[in-house]
């Protein structure tokens, strides 16, 4: 079975990418420079309450450049925020990697609406996804994960063969000392 394992950075203001403010602090290797996951927060026009999920999304373009005429953007239009994934199983992800893990995340995402062509069909693969979440630009993990992304659960797995999902909305943490 395929394991991916997604960092999300997050959230980030449209600004704060535009302006590369998004680089990890002190990292030369320019990590979250693109070529990625995404997920875009917010709310719709009339959408009342928290801001949801709305999209999950890759790019192989830096993500200013992404973002800069996003057709989601016309759609999300309060409390809009950005979640920046990169895939950490080996040094060089694939487009592949990118595509089943986006599948994995969108399929089962019903908090991901205006994701539309990716949701009609389940996955024919079989495929893990974990995510670990970060806050901003730091290699600092979430000991709770924000509730915006609550909806993305950090560990999935899914068995085409039974048509089963198992899912994970949190994982627990134990630290030796």
């Amino acid at each position: 079975m395929k394991t991916i394992f997604v960092n999300w950075h997050g959230p980030f203001a449209y600004e704060e990418i535009k302006n590369r403010h998004h680089y990890l602090s002190g990292d030369s290797t320019k990590y979250l420079e693109g070529n990625g996951l995404y997920a875009i927060t917010g709310n719709v026009k009339y959408q009342r309450g928290k801001p949801i999920l709305q999209y999950i999304g890759i790019t192989e373009k830096p993500y200013a450049e992404r973002f800069r005429n996003h057709h989601i953007l016309e759609k999300v239009t309060r409390d809009v925020n950005f979640w920046l994934g990169k895939v950490v199983n080996s040094a060089e992800a694939t487009r592949k990697d990118f595509e089943d893990a986006e599948y994995i995340m969108v399929f089962f995402n019903s908090a991901a609406p205006l994701n539309e062509r990716k949701g009609v069909n389940p996955p024919k693969f079989e495929c893990s996804v974990i995510s670990k979440f970060f806050k901003g630009n730091k290699m600092i993990p979430y000991k709770n994960v924000p509730a915006i992304v609550h909806d993305l659960p950090e560990v999935m797995i899914w068995n085409p063969e039974t048509l089963e999902l198992q899912y994970c909305r949190k994982l627990k943490i134990f630290k030796l000392e």
